[in-house]
């Protein structure tokens, strides 16, 4: 889920100025190694909010643990009261909450949103013996999966009463919810009365098919922002799965990167701006972003020196503020990253520089009083 915020809006329109001023001006990026979790050797970047806050996992002494990063700086979310091994964050809402699932201490998986004294248990849907949260909202509405009395995964929305169960297609027997809107759009995907597997989007009641690729069997829906627009992949009519970008108006295959076969989209911010993971020519999975009607491999818009170190195999979030997390391979170790975009300007693109800032400004200004009126 992402919605333009006023502390994001100066970075976003900058970006989006320099970046379409002209070809004088290059997409780039900084990367900040979101390291590990004390003891640990590995972390995977999962959910970024527009304040720059990332959750995800990592291994930890003994097993594997959810985690804040603010700063930079890696914070461990323990596990639930009782519990002795694992949880994994997979959202954070710019409120600064933070959902996923944990193992209990009998050993079940529940999911979770994080509280200011530890990990608080969601519960589970009526007769079910697991549970997934998978993304917030700003007003703290969760979604995600769980086992039903029958052992069937259905996609859940939360309330005050419990986790409310989404139901399926018609006919079909699983769904899965994987992000939620400030709207309370839900997207996921399930089986329908055929067995194939579609993307959907609901407002909590019943299931709305968003279709396929062009010849295409399959959809997946995984990101949605406050305009509609969804994210995910999807089936073409060789089978291949390819990044889907969806308007309303039926989904739009992505592409892939030069030479590659494959891709699959993440989420996606309240610009437009899709990430996720590509093959490239050599077959090998590389993280994308795709913008103005272009996918680009970030690894490229990495400078020289980070390029010759790191390898990013896969995006996973990205805010209104253009940053991006994922996971890539570092000294031989995968670490969770995030990229903070700058733009390259030419010497004599300096007016125009200037130009857009005074635009920026005026924009801000009125977005400020717009807010307190």
């Amino acid at each position: 889920m992402k919605l333009l915020n006023p502390s994001a809006l100066g970075l976003a329109l900058a970006l989006a100025l320099t970046v379409t001023a002209g070809s004088a001006h290059a997409l780039s990026y900084s990367i900040t190694d979101l390291g590990t979790l004390p003891g640990g050797y590995y972390s995977q970047g999962s959910g970024i909010n527009n304040l720059g806050q990332v959750t995800g996992w990592g291994d930890a002494i003994i097993g594997e643990h959810a985690f804040v990063a603010t700063g930079g700086v890696l914070t461990d979310l323990g596990t639930l009261p009782g519990a002795y091994r694992d949880s994994h964050g997979t959202g954070v809402n710019d409120v600064g909450q933070v959902v996923g699932f944990a193992t209990t201490a009998l050993g079940g998986t529940h999911a979770f949103v994080s509280t200011a004294v530890g990990l608080s248990d969601l519960g589970l849907l009526p007769g079910g013996s697991d549970s997934y949260a998978r993304a917030i909202n700003n007003a703290g509405q969760i979604v995600g999966h769980g086992s039903t009395a029958t052992g069937e995964q259905h996609a859940f929305i939360s309330n005050s009463a419990g986790l409310t169960d989404l139901g399926t297609f018609a006919g079909g027997h699983f769904s899965v919810a994987n992000d939620i809107n400030n709207l309370g759009q839900v997207i996921g995907f399930g089986s329908n009365a055929f067995g194939q597997q579609r993307a959907f989007i609901t407002n909590g009641s019943g299931l709305i098919d968003l279709g396929t690729l062009a010849g295409g069997a399959g959809s997946y829906a995984y990101a949605i922002n406050d305009a509609g627009q969804v994210a995910g992949f999807a089936a073409n009519s060789l089978g291949q799965f390819h990044a889907f970008l969806y308007n309303g108006n039926g989904l739009v295959d992505l592409g892939t990167l030069p030479g590659g076969n494959s891709s699959g989209a993440s989420d996606i911010n309240g610009l437009g701006d899709v990430v996720g993971s590509a093959t490239n020519a050599s077959g090998a999975g590389r993280a994308f972003i795709y913008r103005n009607g272009s996918m680009m491999d970030l690894n490229t818009l990495l400078d020289s020196k980070d390029a010759s170190v790191w390898v990013l195999g896969d995006a996973t979030g990205i805010n209104d503020a253009g940053q991006i997390i994922g996971r890539g391979r570092v000294n031989d170790q995968f670490h969770a990253f995030m990229l903070t975009p700058s733009a390259v300007a030419e010497p004599n693109d300096f007016v125009l520089m200037l130009a857009g800032l005074g635009v920026i400004g005026s924009l801000a200004l009125r977005s400020r009083r717009i807010l307190l009126d």
